[in-house]
């Protein structure tokens, strides 16, 4: 037992920091649009999340102009939630693809930007009859025949094949 021994408390320092970083990061997930969606109601493309290394730092989003950014239009944020404009014809044959450019803006007012490429994916869809064919009369046991321009039918998905039959009808 030393009484004469001097009391040392245990000394815990801990460093804090009140430097505010910018956000290094902001992803998309989902960002897939379907081809003939239903978009009377806006719907939900995607949720966007900003990267910061300041734990619980909150994040704005808005749609700007810059590179990447051609198709801000046809959008709207929600939040963190990137919607397609009510209305909005999605057609894989004719725009393939959307492009947007995001800002992502921390409490303190620092931001980053970055774009996204936002792919229609394609549905098949039944070919269209360009040219009406009118009805057509044949006699019973008698061999018919007919021919059909090779532009009466239009099939918009490239790459397809159409295939007829004939039926009775």
């Amino acid at each position: 037992d030393n009484l004469s021994a001097p009391f040392r408390p245990a000394l815990r320092v801990i460093f804090t920091s009140s430097e505010n970083h910018p956000p290094t990061d902001v992803t998309l997930a989902g960002g897939s649009l379907a081809e003939d969606a239903d978009t009377t109601a806006a719907p939900v493309v995607g949720t966007l999340q900003a990267a910061d290394p300041d734990q619980g730092d909150v994040h704005t989003f808005t749609l700007v102009t810059g590179e990447g950014s051609d198709d801000n239009i046809a959008f709207q944020l929600d939040g963190n939630q990137l919607r397609l404009r009510a209305g909005t014809q999605l057609d894989n044959e004719t725009k393939p693809a959307y492009q947007v450019r995001i800002r992502a803006t921390d409490r303190a007012g620092l931001m980053i930007e970055k774009a996204f490429t936002l792919r229609v994916t394609d549905v098949n869809e039944p070919p269209l009859v360009r040219k009406p064919i009118p009805d057509q009369a044949g006699t019973a046991n008698i061999t018919f025949a007919f021919a059909f321009a090779a532009d009466t039918f239009v099939d918009q998905d490239l790459g397809n094949t159409l295939t007829y039959a004939a039926t009775r009808g």
